[in-house]
């Protein structure tokens, strides 16, 4: 809970609170229908559960019913977000600087390499 002086100054700074809960999307997932989920999903490939029509002459017809990402754009029609659930990532490409992931990412130190020279050698040798 916030301060009592704390609202009335966050929001006369333009800060704004999440209206929760967040909303869904029902119908997200329909395929070649972008519109019908977050504006941000668009149709990017490694999330949607379809293959755009635009690229469909590129991919095997056998594989056209598979789809093409993780399915996100199904998971919208569920829940739009929720601050207790865990994102695995299987990948070195996370942006760490990135100020959306800040106080979110977890990192499994178990399966972290001991770092160069923690036990007296080199980690690479």
């Amino acid at each position: 809970m916030l301060p009592p002086l704390l609202l009335p100054l966050l929001l006369a700074s333009g800060f704004s609170l999440a209206v929760l809960p967040l909303p869904t999307y029902p119908e997200c997932g329909t395929a070649d229908r972008p519109d019908l989920c977050p504006n941000d999903l668009d149709e990017y490939w490694p999330m949607i559960s379809y293959v755009p029509a635009g690229s469909r002459s590129s991919v095997r017809a056998s594989e056209l019913e598979i789809g093409s990402g993780n399915g996100e754009d199904k998971a919208f029609r569920v829940s739009t977000g929720r601050f207790d659930v865990l994102i695995a990532v299987i990948d070195s490409g996370v942006d760490w600087a990135d100020d959306e992931y800040q106080n979110k990412i977890q990192v499994n130190i178990g399966e972290l390499p001991l770092p160069k020279y923690a036990n007296g050698i080199d980690a690479d040798d």
